[in-house]
């Protein structure tokens, strides 16, 4: 199974039910060469992938990391008891899975066993990055896999993404500023530097639901 990564503060918004929406660059490093001189022929996924011409280049098919029915876990940062801190995930055995710590609800350990753990038996914080499915708490299923411009975002997509009604953004906060989409211009520039909103790259728009 497949993790899903998102900032820390996305992360909340995807447990609170906020974020229902994620932009990825995944496999068009080379369409975001030259953004505009390519199209696309299909926007929603045909046989796993996306179709994309341009005049003087052959059709490139690129394919979605995440797919419409696949489930996925939410990568957040995560601790086991102090005991585990010299292993890596891989190594942590099944009975010292348990209990689990999240550092977005931090210190309140998840303990399936019901058992009271005394304070500070809590380990290390470790990586989202290298969470392993067994230490996951929140699934979700990708809905909907589509190819589209970063520009193409809508104020309403900007909410899905997690992205509050009220926003701080360019010196002042409202609930309805000229244009919604300000915050998630600036969370984007922020962690897409090569790829900034002005250059509007190709992204793909995943849509996703939490399994119940």
């Amino acid at each position: 199974m497949k993790g899903i990564y998102e900032p820390p503060d996305m992360i909340k918004a995807i447990v609170e039910g906020r974020k229902t929406q994620t932009r990825r660059l995944h496999g068009l490093k080379e369409i975001n060469q030259e953004p505009d001189k390519w199209e696309r022929i299909e926007n929603i996924a045909e046989g796993n992938y996306m179709t994309f011409h341009r005049p003087d280049y052959p059709i490139k098919m690129v394919k979605p990391k995440y797919h419409v029915g696949e489930v996925v876990f939410v990568q957040e940062a995560w601790a086991v008891i102090k005991l585990h801190d010299s292993l890596e995930p891989s190594e942590i055995p099944a009975y010292g899975r348990l209990p689990r710590w999240y550092k977005l609800d931090d210190p309140s350990p998840m303990d399936t066993q019901c058992n009271p753990w005394p304070e500070g038996n809590k380990g290390k914080w470790r990586s989202p990055l290298f969470m392993p499915e067994w230490a996951a708490r929140d699934h979700r299923r990708i809905k909907d896999v589509r190819a589209q411009r970063l520009q193409e975002i809508t104020p309403e997509d900007c909410i899905a993404e997690g992205i509050g009604r009220y926003t701080f953004a360019r010196g002042c906060l409202s609930e309805n500023p000229p244009d919604k989409r300000w915050k998630f211009i600036e969370l984007w520039d922020s962690i897409h530097k090569d790829y900034p909103w002005d250059l509007n790259p190709w992204i793909l728009r995943y849509v996703f639901e939490q399994v119940k």
